[in-house]
């Protein structure tokens, strides 16, 4: 499987020469990992995070994509109906866990696309095949995104299939998208 990864051109160099850092922010739908777009260039090269809007020296930072070859044979697909009855089932007891400590169950903020929720009980799942000694080494699920392309469909502008890689073994390869 080939996904992009959208970043600045300074951070791609860097990528190349180190390696991806995995994202650990509170609202990654998909858990700890590196976030890659799968098969899709176009959707990559929109991409353009907050903190990339910064300016250097009064210029824009220059905008990339790197491509990367990843095999998704450990992966947690949730588009596969015994994958999302497994994750209700974490869920419920996710549920039970927060409820006995008192503490309110984070939510989601579809609207503004951070996904709190997902966040805990992916990782949570993730956590669990690791004690098992099944690890998951990529998640994949269609992110629903932007706006209805029209008011009678559910379609929408900006969805898009996402990967985020929890093993960097599963990248098998990375280049500069030219």
């Amino acid at each position: 499987m080939v996904g992009y990864h959208g970043t600045t051109a300074t951070r791609a160099r860097n990528i190349l020469a180190n390696g991806f850092k995995p994202s650990r922010e509170a609202w990654d739908w998909l858990g700890e990992g590196i976030y890659f777009f799968e098969e899709n260039r176009d959707r990559a090269r929109m991409w353009n995070p907050i903190s990339e809007h910064k300016r250097r020296r009064g210029r824009p930072a220059k905008r990339v994509m790197l491509g990367a070859l990843i095999d998704l044979g450990a992966s947690l697909d949730l588009t596969e109906p015994f994958t999302t009855s497994v994750l209700k089932l974490t869920a419920e007891a996710l549920e039970s866990v927060f409820r006995n400590e008192g503490k309110p169950l984070p939510q989601n903020d579809v609207a503004g696309s951070k996904r709190y929720f997902d966040k805990i009980l992916v990782d949570a799942h993730c956590s669990m095949r690791l004690q098992e000694r099944s690890p998951v080494a990529v998640v994949r699920g269609v992110f629903e995104e932007g706006d209805r392309i029209h008011p009678n469909s559910s379609i929408r502008a900006l969805s898009h299939v996402q990967l985020a890689v929890r093993d960097p073994a599963a990248i098998i390869g990375v280049w500069m998208e030219r």
